[in-house]
Protein backbone atom coordinates (compact mmCIF):
# COMPACT_ATOMS: atom_id res chain seq x y z
CA UNK A 1 0.00 0.00 0.00
CA UNK A 2 1.42 3.51 -1.01
CA UNK A 3 0.97 7.33 0.08
CA UNK A 4 -1.39 7.46 -3.07
CA UNK A 5 -4.01 5.46 -1.56
CA UNK A 6 -4.58 7.62 1.27
CA UNK A 7 -7.07 10.25 1.95
CA UNK A 8 -4.23 13.53 1.81
CA UNK A 9 -4.69 16.77 3.12
CA UNK A 10 -5.54 19.25 0.85
CA UNK A 11 -2.12 21.68 1.72
CA UNK A 12 -2.19 25.61 2.68
CA UNK A 13 -0.05 27.04 0.51
CA UNK A 14 0.93 30.17 -0.84
CA UNK A 15 3.86 32.07 -3.05
CA UNK A 16 7.25 32.83 -2.33
CA UNK A 17 6.39 36.32 -3.25
CA UNK A 18 3.51 36.59 -0.64
CA UNK A 19 4.19 38.67 2.46
CA UNK A 20 4.60 37.53 5.87
CA UNK A 21 0.90 39.19 6.43
CA UNK A 22 -0.75 37.25 3.74
CA UNK A 23 1.19 34.50 5.03
CA UNK A 24 -0.45 34.95 8.91
CA UNK A 25 -4.16 35.77 7.72
CA UNK A 26 -3.91 32.19 5.49
CA UNK A 27 -2.54 30.52 8.91
CA UNK A 28 -5.20 32.58 10.87
CA UNK A 29 -7.98 32.08 8.32
CA UNK A 30 -7.11 27.99 8.38
CA UNK A 31 -6.33 28.04 12.09
CA UNK A 32 -2.81 26.16 10.57
CA UNK A 33 0.30 26.00 12.19
CA UNK A 34 2.98 26.12 9.01
CA UNK A 35 2.35 27.20 5.42
CA UNK A 36 3.90 25.66 1.78
CA UNK A 37 5.45 27.50 -0.10
CA UNK A 38 5.09 26.40 -3.73
CA UNK A 39 6.33 27.30 -7.16
CA UNK A 40 4.64 25.67 -9.77
CA UNK A 41 3.17 23.18 -7.74
CA UNK A 42 6.24 22.28 -6.20
CA UNK A 43 6.97 23.08 -2.82
CA UNK A 44 10.27 24.48 -2.37
CA UNK A 45 9.82 25.89 1.60
CA UNK A 46 7.87 26.31 4.45
CA UNK A 47 7.22 28.56 6.74
CA UNK A 48 6.01 28.01 10.77
CA UNK A 49 4.02 30.57 13.04
CA UNK A 50 7.51 29.87 14.91
CA UNK A 51 9.36 31.18 12.06
CA UNK A 52 7.15 34.18 11.61
CA UNK A 53 7.72 35.11 15.55
CA UNK A 54 11.69 34.55 15.35
CA UNK A 55 12.73 35.54 11.64
CA UNK A 56 10.30 38.42 11.62
CA UNK A 57 9.06 39.67 15.06
CA UNK A 58 11.85 39.07 16.65
CA UNK A 59 14.38 40.34 14.05
CA UNK A 60 12.17 43.36 14.05
CA UNK A 61 11.34 43.12 9.97
CA UNK A 62 8.26 44.70 8.51
CA UNK A 63 5.66 41.76 7.92
CA UNK A 64 4.14 43.49 5.10
CA UNK A 65 7.29 44.01 3.09
CA UNK A 66 8.86 40.60 3.83
CA UNK A 67 8.33 37.64 1.73
CA UNK A 68 7.80 34.04 2.44
CA UNK A 69 11.12 33.20 0.43
CA UNK A 70 13.10 35.57 2.86
CA UNK A 71 11.85 33.42 6.09
CA UNK A 72 11.14 30.13 4.77
CA UNK A 73 12.97 27.00 5.53
CA UNK A 74 14.43 25.71 2.53
CA UNK A 75 14.68 23.07 1.40
CA UNK A 76 12.02 21.01 3.04
CA UNK A 77 11.29 16.81 2.99
CA UNK A 78 8.52 15.68 0.73
CA UNK A 79 7.48 11.82 0.08
CA UNK A 80 6.72 10.53 -3.49
CA UNK A 81 3.00 8.94 -4.07
CA UNK A 82 4.31 6.28 -4.73
CA UNK A 83 6.11 5.58 -1.37
CA UNK A 84 4.65 2.58 0.68
CA UNK A 85 2.92 3.86 3.88
CA UNK A 86 5.39 2.06 6.49
CA UNK A 87 8.45 3.73 4.67
CA UNK A 88 6.39 7.46 5.30
CA UNK A 89 5.33 6.38 8.66
CA UNK A 90 9.40 5.42 9.59
CA UNK A 91 10.19 8.43 7.95
CA UNK A 92 8.27 10.90 9.52
CA UNK A 93 9.25 9.31 13.30
CA UNK A 94 13.28 9.65 12.29
CA UNK A 95 12.59 13.28 10.74
CA UNK A 96 10.08 14.08 13.84
CA UNK A 97 7.47 15.14 11.36
CA UNK A 98 3.67 15.45 12.17
CA UNK A 99 2.44 15.61 8.39
CA UNK A 100 5.33 15.47 4.81
CA UNK A 101 4.36 16.88 2.05
CA UNK A 102 3.24 14.08 -0.70
CA UNK A 103 4.70 14.87 -4.60
CA UNK A 104 3.61 12.96 -7.57
CA UNK A 105 6.50 13.89 -10.29
CA UNK A 106 7.64 16.57 -8.61
CA UNK A 107 3.88 18.30 -8.08
CA UNK A 108 2.49 18.85 -4.82
CA UNK A 109 -0.68 16.66 -4.62
CA UNK A 110 -1.60 16.65 -0.90
CA UNK A 111 -0.19 16.09 2.73
CA UNK A 112 0.04 13.51 4.81
CA UNK A 113 -0.36 13.84 8.38
CA UNK A 114 1.51 11.25 10.42
CA UNK A 115 -2.13 9.77 12.16
CA UNK A 116 -2.65 8.74 9.09
CA UNK A 117 0.08 6.65 8.28
CA UNK A 118 -0.55 4.85 11.76
CA UNK A 119 -2.75 3.36 10.19
CA UNK A 120 -0.86 1.66 7.54
CA UNK A 121 -3.66 -0.41 6.32
CA UNK A 122 -6.44 2.16 6.86
CA UNK A 123 -5.57 5.13 5.08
Amino acid sequence: MNIATCSLQKPLSCASTATIVEVAQALSTKACRQILVVEKDVPVGIISTTDIVTRVVAAKKDPSKTQAKDIMTQPIQSLDAETPVEKAYLFMIQKNLFSIPVTKQGKLVGILPFSKSLGQNKC
